[in-house]
């Protein structure tokens, strides 16, 4: 199964005023390119301003784990994250990581769980995906529920 998620950004034209750079490279024509991570399994697209513009992953449904999820907090803040990975010079970083997922059918969740790492904080990136970090900033999950999931998901 191919499990494939597309972001749309409401304004982005406001964010930030661009660098000198970014005005000389518009003036010449030169777009901005996109970059790539890929953990383990999973690939992320970002767009030029590092917004999150798909994610996909490859994965067997008959492997997740089922069962309960602790909820992710209900105050959970909008946020927008930030990679902070080293790209090659084709935009693309790459890491080798496990990735556990769970499914609790009751909520309608789907957990992305990156290698060893347990989330302590959580954010909302967009509607229907929550993103844990650890204490001390690194990605520990995606979490993904609701409307971003299809009807017989899991099942």
């Amino acid at each position: 199964m191919l499990l494939s998620l597309s972001f749309d950004a409401l304004d982005s034209a406001g964010i930030g005023q661009p660098t000198l750079a970014e005005r000389i490279e518009r003036g010449l024509g030169i777009e901005p390119a996109e970059r790539r991570i890929i953990l383990g399994p999973m690939e992320i697209l970002l767009a030029a301003d590092g917004r999150l513009e798909t994610l996909e992953m490859r994965t067997n449904p008959s492997l997740w784990r089922p069962g309960p999820l602790l909820p992710v907090p209900a105050d959970a803040a909008p946020a927008a994250i930030d990679f902070m990975v080293d790209y090659d010079e084709n935009g693309i970083a790459s890491h080798d990581l496990a990735i556990a997922i769970a499914y609790d059918a009751a909520r309608r969740e789907l957990s992305l769980r990156f290698g060893d790492f347990a989330a302590s904080r959580w954010r909302m990136v967009a509607d229907g995906m929550a993103v844990g970090t650890t204490l001390d900033d690194y990605l520990g999950e995606f979490r993904l529920s609701g409307a971003c999931l299809p009807g017989r998901l899991g099942r």
